[in-house]
């Protein structure tokens, strides 16, 4: 599954779980995959050039970073739409 060739990071929100996402330069976006059966299940959208990503250890936050900017974004796993 090619999703873009600008991924930049990937990230497991919490040991075990399977979505798995997917920072996308290119795209300007999050892709969320369903990693137990490749399937894409959301996007987060739109950022300005995603580069890092990262979640809490009790995996209730995730924390984006984008390129250039100095900037950061928290999200929340359980609830990203």
């Amino acid at each position: 599954m090619l999703l873009s060739a600008f991924a930049i990071t990937l990230a497991f929100s919490t040991f075990g779980q399977t979505k798995v996402y997917v920072a996308n330069q290119l795209t300007n976006d999050i892709t969320i995959i369903d990693a137990d059966n490749n399937m894409v299940v959301g996007t987060l959208a739109p950022f300005n050039m995603p580069s890092n990503l990262a979640f809490t250890p009790d995996g209730a936050k995730g924390v984006i970073t984008f390129a250039g900017s100095g900037s950061a974004s928290i999200i929340d796993p359980t609830d990203p739409f």
